[in-house]
């Protein structure tokens, strides 16, 4: 992920999965591969990452600034 264009990349976006208060979203399916999305706290700011699980590892494959519902479902 080039991150001249972004605040974060796929590396720091990890520690969106040590937040004890996320909101997981349902799962999509593509190409019968369940997708998760995750709201959390990462370098100070809200994110939202798209992640599956592959081999038993989690695989991001976005990540971007959380939109106004993932916030106000995050922070309740």
């Amino acid at each position: 992920m080039d991150k001249k264009n972004r605040e974060i990349d796929f590396i720091e976006a990890r520690e969106v999965f040590n937040d004890t208060n996320v909101t997981i979203g349902p799962g999509m399916s593509k190409d019968d591969e369940e997708r998760w999305l995750r709201v959390g706290m990462a370098k100070g700011k809200l994110w939202t990452v798209g992640y599956t699980l592959r081999r038993g590892l989690i695989r991001i494959f976005m990540v971007r600034p959380a939109h106004d519902d993932e916030k106000e479902a995050y922070y309740g």
